[in-house]
């Protein structure tokens, strides 16, 4: 008996990541695979879906668990599969699963809160909900390397359906934010480019129509702007339809892009685009019925320029406390400038990069970037979490 209860303390502490005598160190949702189908973590406005374990002094495999789902918090106990004569990685979700009650309507938020308990909770099959799990290293990593790449976590329901979490945050990016129109691609045409000058957007907010019951939505085009409803399904994909587009009538006297722009979230036929964010969270591109394209970059990238500092700041840790704490060439100290927004793209902080430590004491908790121009007008931009 000492012999397998020995295999499976290996196999239960490398699935919780020991942090302390009592605490597991957290594991953050990257993505949700049901029916076949990858769900990233696009809907929290944080991303900080979390999932933390616990011993316990009940028995030796008795644990419990706190979650920070995209709308509510939830919490409960597990038990782990120990008996013998095998060993196998599976834990017990028990009946005493608990969650908050914040009505999140129909944000995005909710409907992946949704898609998340059904798979956690194996669709309300009844308790205990058996969980196998597996640890492998991140995809794309060399396991020759030293350090190994980091693990990930699968957590996988009787139904074949999986929660798979990182040790880090998500690069999936954030849907809910302002996007700003990039270029327009229509089959058969050239693309159509933006003007450095413009800043045509795409506001997806999490606030309700009163009147609808849907998720506001709101933008400008070159004169114009316009307020809308949308829907996101979780189906095959991930999709936004824009609905009851409304927008001002003003007469543009040299768009090259807006009649189009708006021609394509207001068809109510054809606007049911599939959606993907790109490029470490900060390119949407959207893709109606008839396979136009809008694509589009958050507030802080040049949507022109291509002159961009590539991987010479990096964050040495994130989420931050009162330190903003980076890693920078040294052509680059003292010779450039950083700007710190918050998610809104509302300017908050501009100074000499004269330190890799920056002052974020004054922040309140949220999502921030920090955009860093050199003297050769080349930029690069991070986001980080402030907690």
């Amino acid at each position: 008996m000492k012999h397998f209860y020995t295999i499976f303390c290996i196999a239960l502490c490398t699935f919780m990541q020991v942090a302390s005598q009592n605490e597991i160190a957290q594991w953050y949702l990257q993505y949700i695979e049901k029916d076949g189908v990858i769900y990233p973590n696009y809907y929290n406005e944080m991303q900080d879906m979390d999932i933390v374990f616990f011993e316990t002094e009940q028995s030796p495999n008795s644990y419990t668990y706190t979650i920070t789902s995209s709308c509510n918090n939830l919490d409960g106990s597990f038990t782990a599969d120990i008996e013998l004569p095998t060993v196998s990685n599976t834990i017990y979700i028990n009946n005493d699963y608990n969650i908050t009650l914040q009505d999140c309507e129909s944000t995005p938020r909710a409907i992946y809160e949704n898609l998340f308990l059904d798979v956690f909770l194996n669709n309300n099959a009844g308790f205990p909900v058996e969980l196998s799990y597996e640890i492998t290293p991140i995809e794309n990593g060399d396991t020759n390397a030293s350090p190994p790449p980091p693990p990930k976590l699968t957590l996988t329901n009787s139904s074949g359906d999986s929660l798979v979490y990182y040790l880090t945050l998500p690069l999936n990016g954030i849907l809910v934010q302002n996007w700003y129109l990039s270029r327009i691609e229509i089959p058969g045409n050239d693309p159509i480019l933006i003007p450095a000058s413009d800043s045509p957007s795409l506001n997806i907010t999490n606030e309700i129509n009163n009147l609808t019951f849907n998720t506001t939505a709101e933008g400008t085009g070159d004169c114009n702007v316009f307020q809308s409803d949308y829907e996101i399904t979780l189906g095959n994909g991930n999709s936004i339809q824009i609905l009851g587009f409304d927008a001002t009538l003003g007469l543009c006297e040299s768009s090259i892009y807006e009649e189009e722009y708006f021609s394509i979230l207001s068809n109510i036929t054809t606007n049911y685009s599939e959606f993907e964010i790109i490029n470490n969270g900060q390119t949407l591109i959207l893709t109606d019925l008839l396979g136009a394209r809008l694509v589009f970059n958050d507030d802080l990238l040049s949507t022109q320029s291509s002159n961009l500092l590539t991987n010479v700041i990096k964050l040495k840790s994130n989420p931050v406390v009162s330190e903003l704490q980076l890693q920078v060439s040294d052509e680059l100290m003292n010779d450039s400038r950083y700007s710190i927004f918050d998610i809104q793209g509302k300017y908050l902080q501009s100074q000499t990069l004269e330190s890799e430590t920056i002052d974020v004491n004054y922040l309140t908790s949220g999502l921030y970037f920090i955009q860093v121009v050199s003297e050769k007008h080349q930029t690069q931009t991070l986001r980080f979490i402030k907690q």
